[in-house]
């Protein structure tokens, strides 16, 4: 049976650097995470976006936020000099625990996403006497 490492920031702080390392900045967006007593707030980095092209979703203590930027382009016979925006997919997860998964938010304003997830009542550490 291996160790439960949920609360070891330390390995947190390594996968986010493995994940820093491993991904080109031009296949991923930035993302800040916040944390209190209640609720963790993320935040990503996605200007130029349309909220249809955000898919969300939360399972298994994973929030996944996954990007698909489809640029539409019909001229065919265009005779580019340089050609940077294309089609792209991007994905980044982050491992959340304790959270209400009822009572998730988000919004997409000015290029920046905000997700509040709030966390779970019943998960507070509790001190327990040993009799």
């Amino acid at each position: 049976m291996l160790p439960e490492f949920r609360n070891d920031r330390n390995l947190e702080n390594f996968y986010n650097m493995m994940d820093n390392f491993f991904n080109d900045k031009k296949t991923t967006f930035n993302i800040d995470v916040k944390e209190n007593d209640d609720n963790y707030t993320v935040f990503a980095e996605l200007p130029g976006l349309k909220k249809e092209n955000i898919e969300l979703d939360f399972k298994n203590d994973i929030l996944k936020i996954k990007v698909n930027n489809n640029v539409v382009n019909e001229e065919k016979n265009e005779n580019y000099i340089r050609k940077e925006i294309n089609n792209y997919n991007m994905t980044r997860s982050i491992r959340l625990i304790n959270v209400d998964n009822g009572n998730i938010e988000a919004s997409y304003e000015d290029g920046i996403l905000k997700i509040n997830l709030a966390k779970s009542k019943e998960s507070k550490t509790t001190k327990i006497e040993i009799k």
